[in-house]
Protein backbone atom coordinates (compact mmCIF):
# COMPACT_ATOMS: atom_id res chain seq x y z
CA UNK A 1 0.00 0.00 0.00
CA UNK A 2 2.53 2.76 1.28
CA UNK A 3 4.88 1.66 -1.87
CA UNK A 4 1.41 2.23 -3.83
CA UNK A 5 1.41 5.82 -2.68
CA UNK A 6 5.14 6.67 -2.74
CA UNK A 7 4.91 5.29 -6.42
CA UNK A 8 1.98 7.83 -7.23
CA UNK A 9 3.73 10.60 -5.82
CA UNK A 10 6.59 9.95 -7.66
CA UNK A 11 4.88 9.91 -11.11
CA UNK A 12 3.11 13.17 -9.88
CA UNK A 13 6.67 14.64 -9.46
CA UNK A 14 8.06 13.58 -12.95
CA UNK A 15 4.95 14.00 -14.42
CA UNK A 16 6.74 17.67 -15.58
CA UNK A 17 8.94 16.20 -17.70
CA UNK A 18 7.08 14.54 -19.76
CA UNK A 19 7.40 15.52 -23.51
CA UNK A 20 11.19 14.70 -23.37
CA UNK A 21 12.47 12.36 -26.15
CA UNK A 22 14.53 9.89 -23.92
CA UNK A 23 13.87 8.98 -20.68
CA UNK A 24 17.68 9.07 -19.33
CA UNK A 25 16.77 12.63 -19.51
CA UNK A 26 14.34 12.88 -17.52
CA UNK A 27 16.71 10.27 -14.86
CA UNK A 28 19.10 13.24 -15.44
CA UNK A 29 16.55 16.19 -15.08
CA UNK A 30 15.29 14.59 -11.42
CA UNK A 31 18.76 13.72 -10.22
CA UNK A 32 19.60 17.30 -10.98
CA UNK A 33 16.02 18.82 -9.45
CA UNK A 34 16.67 16.64 -6.16
CA UNK A 35 20.24 17.36 -6.03
CA UNK A 36 19.55 21.60 -5.59
CA UNK A 37 16.53 21.19 -3.57
CA UNK A 38 18.37 18.77 -1.37
CA UNK A 39 21.49 21.41 -0.93
CA UNK A 40 18.72 24.06 -1.24
CA UNK A 41 17.03 22.48 2.29
CA UNK A 42 20.41 21.77 3.78
CA UNK A 43 21.91 24.81 3.30
CA UNK A 44 18.77 26.34 4.99
CA UNK A 45 18.25 24.25 7.77
CA UNK A 46 21.99 23.97 9.04
CA UNK A 47 21.94 27.51 9.01
CA UNK A 48 18.74 28.09 11.12
CA UNK A 49 20.15 25.52 13.38
CA UNK A 50 23.73 27.11 14.09
CA UNK A 51 22.63 30.34 14.11
CA UNK A 52 19.55 30.92 15.59
CA UNK A 53 19.43 27.95 17.83
CA UNK A 54 22.89 28.23 17.99
CA UNK A 55 24.17 24.07 17.33
CA UNK A 56 28.09 25.16 17.59
CA UNK A 57 29.13 21.49 16.34
CA UNK A 58 27.02 22.39 12.78
CA UNK A 59 28.99 25.00 12.11
CA UNK A 60 32.17 23.92 10.27
CA UNK A 61 29.16 22.92 7.19
CA UNK A 62 28.55 26.50 6.70
CA UNK A 63 32.47 27.87 6.92
CA UNK A 64 35.66 27.90 4.58
CA UNK A 65 38.71 29.52 3.92
CA UNK A 66 39.56 32.29 6.55
CA UNK A 67 35.89 31.74 8.44
CA UNK A 68 36.53 28.22 9.18
CA UNK A 69 37.43 28.01 13.12
CA UNK A 70 39.41 25.02 13.96
CA UNK A 71 37.27 23.49 16.41
CA UNK A 72 33.49 22.04 14.93
CA UNK A 73 32.24 24.20 18.19
CA UNK A 74 33.50 25.83 21.40
CA UNK A 75 32.85 23.78 24.58
CA UNK A 76 30.35 26.43 25.34
CA UNK A 77 28.50 26.16 22.54
CA UNK A 78 28.63 22.32 22.97
CA UNK A 79 27.46 23.04 26.80
CA UNK A 80 24.79 25.11 26.07
CA UNK A 81 23.17 22.42 23.49
CA UNK A 82 23.48 19.61 25.80
CA UNK A 83 25.72 17.93 23.10
CA UNK A 84 28.70 16.13 23.19
CA UNK A 85 30.13 14.95 19.96
CA UNK A 86 31.66 11.29 20.69
CA UNK A 87 35.56 10.81 19.50
CA UNK A 88 34.47 9.37 16.08
CA UNK A 89 31.59 11.74 15.46
CA UNK A 90 34.35 15.14 16.72
CA UNK A 91 36.81 13.90 13.67
CA UNK A 92 34.14 13.21 11.07
CA UNK A 93 33.26 16.97 12.16
CA UNK A 94 36.66 18.13 12.15
CA UNK A 95 37.73 16.54 8.60
CA UNK A 96 38.85 19.22 6.34
CA UNK A 97 40.78 19.39 3.19
CA UNK A 98 42.97 22.48 1.84
CA UNK A 99 41.25 25.21 0.15
CA UNK A 100 43.24 25.16 -2.47
CA UNK A 101 41.78 22.14 -3.67
CA UNK A 102 38.73 24.13 -5.45
CA UNK A 103 41.07 23.63 -8.52
CA UNK A 104 39.86 19.88 -8.66
CA UNK A 105 36.32 21.27 -8.94
CA UNK A 106 37.17 23.54 -12.03
CA UNK A 107 39.63 20.50 -12.77
CA UNK A 108 36.85 17.17 -12.88
CA UNK A 109 33.76 19.67 -13.84
CA UNK A 110 36.06 20.48 -17.26
CA UNK A 111 37.28 17.31 -17.74
CA UNK A 112 33.14 15.88 -17.35
CA UNK A 113 31.90 19.39 -19.53
CA UNK A 114 33.91 18.65 -22.63
CA UNK A 115 32.94 14.62 -22.15
CA UNK A 116 29.56 15.43 -22.18
CA UNK A 117 30.39 17.99 -25.32
CA UNK A 118 32.11 14.78 -27.52
CA UNK A 119 29.67 12.21 -26.57
CA UNK A 120 26.23 13.36 -25.45
CA UNK A 121 26.04 16.50 -27.69
CA UNK A 122 28.43 16.04 -30.01
CA UNK A 123 28.59 19.68 -30.46
CA UNK A 124 28.07 22.64 -28.22
CA UNK A 125 25.20 25.15 -27.18
CA UNK A 126 25.58 28.65 -26.68
CA UNK A 127 24.57 27.56 -22.67
CA UNK A 128 27.79 24.94 -22.72
CA UNK A 129 29.67 27.43 -24.72
CA UNK A 130 29.30 29.37 -21.91
CA UNK A 131 29.90 27.02 -19.12
CA UNK A 132 32.99 26.17 -20.89
CA UNK A 133 34.33 29.66 -20.73
CA UNK A 134 32.80 29.83 -16.88
CA UNK A 135 35.03 26.75 -15.71
CA UNK A 136 38.21 27.18 -17.86
CA UNK A 137 38.16 30.98 -16.60
CA UNK A 138 37.92 29.56 -12.93
CA UNK A 139 40.70 27.06 -13.43
CA UNK A 140 43.26 29.49 -14.74
CA UNK A 141 42.09 31.62 -11.89
CA UNK A 142 43.12 29.09 -9.44
CA UNK A 143 46.23 28.67 -11.43
CA UNK A 144 47.47 31.85 -11.66
CA UNK A 145 45.50 34.15 -9.43
CA UNK A 146 44.18 33.20 -6.45
CA UNK A 147 47.32 33.21 -3.64
CA UNK A 148 48.46 29.31 -1.94
CA UNK A 149 47.24 29.65 1.20
CA UNK A 150 47.10 26.98 4.15
CA UNK A 151 43.38 27.59 4.67
CA UNK A 152 40.67 24.73 4.80
CA UNK A 153 37.50 23.85 4.14
CA UNK A 154 35.23 21.12 5.36
CA UNK A 155 35.09 17.85 3.29
CA UNK A 156 30.88 17.95 2.74
CA UNK A 157 32.10 21.31 0.91
CA UNK A 158 34.85 19.43 -1.09
CA UNK A 159 32.26 16.60 -1.80
CA UNK A 160 29.37 18.80 -2.81
CA UNK A 161 31.97 20.89 -4.96
CA UNK A 162 33.17 17.81 -7.05
CA UNK A 163 29.97 16.55 -7.57
CA UNK A 164 28.46 20.59 -8.28
CA UNK A 165 29.66 21.07 -11.83
CA UNK A 166 29.02 17.49 -13.52
CA UNK A 167 25.44 17.92 -12.28
CA UNK A 168 25.03 21.29 -14.21
CA UNK A 169 27.01 19.73 -16.88
CA UNK A 170 24.84 17.25 -18.04
CA UNK A 171 22.03 19.24 -17.59
CA UNK A 172 23.23 21.64 -19.62
CA UNK A 173 23.92 18.84 -22.94
CA UNK A 174 20.39 17.82 -22.24
CA UNK A 175 18.53 21.11 -22.39
CA UNK A 176 17.72 22.71 -25.72
CA UNK A 177 18.29 26.24 -25.85
CA UNK A 178 15.14 27.26 -28.19
CA UNK A 179 15.11 31.10 -26.87
CA UNK A 180 14.85 34.02 -29.39
CA UNK A 181 17.88 36.16 -29.90
CA UNK A 182 16.80 39.04 -27.63
CA UNK A 183 17.07 36.86 -24.42
CA UNK A 184 19.88 35.18 -25.48
CA UNK A 185 21.43 39.57 -25.52
CA UNK A 186 20.07 39.86 -22.44
CA UNK A 187 21.55 37.09 -20.89
CA UNK A 188 25.06 37.58 -22.46
CA UNK A 189 24.82 40.91 -21.09
CA UNK A 190 24.24 39.79 -17.93
CA UNK A 191 27.04 37.02 -17.93
CA UNK A 192 29.89 39.72 -18.97
CA UNK A 193 28.77 41.86 -16.54
CA UNK A 194 28.83 38.99 -14.01
CA UNK A 195 32.13 37.47 -15.55
CA UNK A 196 34.06 40.74 -16.09
CA UNK A 197 33.37 41.67 -12.08
CA UNK A 198 34.57 38.26 -11.02
CA UNK A 199 37.46 38.42 -12.76
CA UNK A 200 38.27 42.26 -11.59
CA UNK A 201 37.57 41.05 -7.92
CA UNK A 202 39.58 38.39 -7.76
CA UNK A 203 42.58 40.47 -8.89
CA UNK A 204 41.59 42.81 -6.25
CA UNK A 205 41.20 40.29 -3.47
CA UNK A 206 45.21 38.98 -5.12
CA UNK A 207 46.40 42.45 -4.48
CA UNK A 208 45.55 42.83 -0.95
CA UNK A 209 46.13 38.97 -0.21
CA UNK A 210 49.91 40.35 -1.02
CA UNK A 211 50.19 43.00 1.21
CA UNK A 212 52.05 43.77 4.49
CA UNK A 213 50.00 44.92 7.47
CA UNK A 214 52.05 45.79 10.61
CA UNK A 215 50.07 46.99 13.74
CA UNK A 216 51.47 47.87 17.24
CA UNK A 217 50.34 44.08 18.60
CA UNK A 218 50.26 42.12 15.76
CA UNK A 219 51.63 41.13 12.35
CA UNK A 220 49.48 40.04 9.20
CA UNK A 221 51.62 39.26 6.45
CA UNK A 222 50.79 38.12 3.59
CA UNK A 223 47.06 38.84 4.80
CA UNK A 224 43.73 38.37 3.02
CA UNK A 225 42.16 42.05 2.89
CA UNK A 226 39.07 43.35 1.80
CA UNK A 227 39.97 45.73 -0.47
CA UNK A 228 39.30 49.34 -0.58
CA UNK A 229 37.68 50.15 -3.88
CA UNK A 230 34.77 49.30 -5.89
CA UNK A 231 32.99 46.98 -5.91
CA UNK A 232 33.95 46.11 -2.40
CA UNK A 233 33.10 49.61 -0.82
CA UNK A 234 29.71 48.56 -1.41
CA UNK A 235 29.31 44.67 -0.86
CA UNK A 236 31.94 42.27 1.43
CA UNK A 237 31.93 40.20 -1.36
CA UNK A 238 31.07 41.38 -4.64
CA UNK A 239 32.75 38.20 -6.28
CA UNK A 240 29.79 36.30 -5.23
CA UNK A 241 27.12 38.26 -5.89
CA UNK A 242 29.01 38.09 -9.62
CA UNK A 243 28.77 34.36 -9.49
CA UNK A 244 25.02 34.56 -8.88
CA UNK A 245 24.97 36.53 -11.99
CA UNK A 246 26.66 34.05 -14.13
CA UNK A 247 24.46 30.92 -12.78
CA UNK A 248 21.07 33.36 -13.69
CA UNK A 249 22.82 33.99 -16.94
CA UNK A 250 22.70 29.88 -17.72
CA UNK A 251 18.95 30.18 -16.26
CA UNK A 252 17.83 32.72 -18.75
CA UNK A 253 19.62 31.15 -21.64
CA UNK A 254 18.38 27.62 -21.02
CA UNK A 255 15.04 28.98 -21.64
CA UNK A 256 13.65 29.28 -17.75
CA UNK A 257 14.64 25.78 -17.11
CA UNK A 258 13.49 24.96 -13.63
CA UNK A 259 16.47 22.71 -13.19
CA UNK A 260 18.76 26.18 -13.77
CA UNK A 261 16.27 28.23 -11.42
CA UNK A 262 16.88 25.55 -9.14
CA UNK A 263 20.91 25.63 -9.93
CA UNK A 264 20.73 29.57 -9.33
CA UNK A 265 19.00 29.18 -5.93
CA UNK A 266 21.52 27.06 -4.80
CA UNK A 267 24.26 28.99 -5.78
CA UNK A 268 22.60 32.33 -4.41
CA UNK A 269 21.87 30.39 -0.89
CA UNK A 270 25.14 28.98 -0.76
CA UNK A 271 27.10 31.94 -1.41
CA UNK A 272 24.98 34.22 0.52
CA UNK A 273 25.65 31.99 3.96
CA UNK A 274 29.52 32.80 2.70
CA UNK A 275 29.20 36.18 1.98
CA UNK A 276 27.15 36.87 5.40
CA UNK A 277 30.23 34.99 7.17
CA UNK A 278 32.89 36.94 5.46
CA UNK A 279 31.25 40.11 6.44
CA UNK A 280 31.09 39.24 10.06
CA UNK A 281 35.00 37.81 10.13
CA UNK A 282 35.95 41.45 8.04
CA UNK A 283 34.17 42.81 10.90
CA UNK A 284 35.50 41.42 13.82
CA UNK A 285 39.23 40.65 12.74
CA UNK A 286 40.44 44.31 10.21
CA UNK A 287 42.94 46.06 12.09
CA UNK A 288 41.96 49.00 10.34
CA UNK A 289 38.30 50.42 10.08
CA UNK A 290 35.83 48.44 7.73
CA UNK A 291 33.12 50.35 6.35
CA UNK A 292 30.91 48.43 3.91
CA UNK A 293 27.49 48.04 5.18
CA UNK A 294 26.32 45.03 3.06
CA UNK A 295 27.49 41.33 2.53
CA UNK A 296 26.36 40.49 -0.84
CA UNK A 297 23.81 42.22 -2.38
CA UNK A 298 24.49 46.01 -2.86
CA UNK A 299 21.91 48.77 -0.50
CA UNK A 300 20.12 45.10 0.52
CA UNK A 301 21.58 42.48 2.35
Amino acid sequence: KYLSQAMSLFSLFVSDYEGEEDDWKVVVEVIGDVYFIGGIVGIVLVTILSEVFNVGWLKPFLEWGKTLRKKCASKKEDDDNNFKPNSTMQQLLNLTVPKRWFIHFYIFGLAFHIFCMIFITRGISILQFRLLFQLGRRLLECLFVHRKSTAQMHVSHYLVGLSFYPCVASLASIIDNNVSAGVISVSFLIFFIGSITQIYCHYLLRRSSDIDIITSSQRFSPKYLCPNKWPFTWVACPHYFSEILVYFSFYIVSGFHTSFLLCTLFVACNLTVGALKTHAYYKITFPIPYATQKAIIPFVL
